[in-house]
């Protein structure tokens, strides 16, 4: 895999209070826990937010969830718990050198309640779930 398909592939936002902040996951944690059960855990490296005096032309569009941010990483990391739904995926592109637009991938379409799955058994084999569109476009 290059290098470049890892990075895109390990992508999150995670939340940091109310602000949604763009990482790297390096590792994901398994811990058994004092009651036998199991927490699930990322270790991740955030973005560095870009310099001050530089302009995010997104920040009009808050909506629309894209930023900019620091191609580079903070030298420490956090540890994030996967069970408070804090975290999604994100995608990634250059903006100019050293700087990227990241955007969180947090979002569900609106057509959602017109799709409809179904999953279908033939003998004892599952066959994969497949959508059906009920809008009949």
């Amino acid at each position: 895999m290059t290098q470049e398909a890892s990075r895109t592939n390990s992508s999150i936002f995670c939340r940091d209070g109310e602000v949604h902040v763009p990482a790297r996951i390096d590792q994901i944690l398994s811990i058994l826990t004092g009651d036998e059960n199991r927490g699930y855990f990322v270790a991740v490296h955030r973005h560095l937010p870009i310099p001050r005096e530089m302009r995010d032309p997104f920040c009009k569009y808050r909506d629309y969830g894209a930023s900019l941010w620091m191609e580079c990483y903070s030298d420490n990391f956090d540890i994030i718990p996967l069970t408070q739904g804090k975290v999604c995926h994100a995608i990634s592109m250059p903006w100019v050198a050293e700087i990227l637009v990241i955007k969180a991938l947090d979002r569900v379409s609106d057509r959602i309640n017109d799709i409809k799955i179904q999953t279908y058994e033939v003998g004892r084999r599952l066959m994969a779930p497949k959508c059906i569109d009920q809008c009949n476009r």
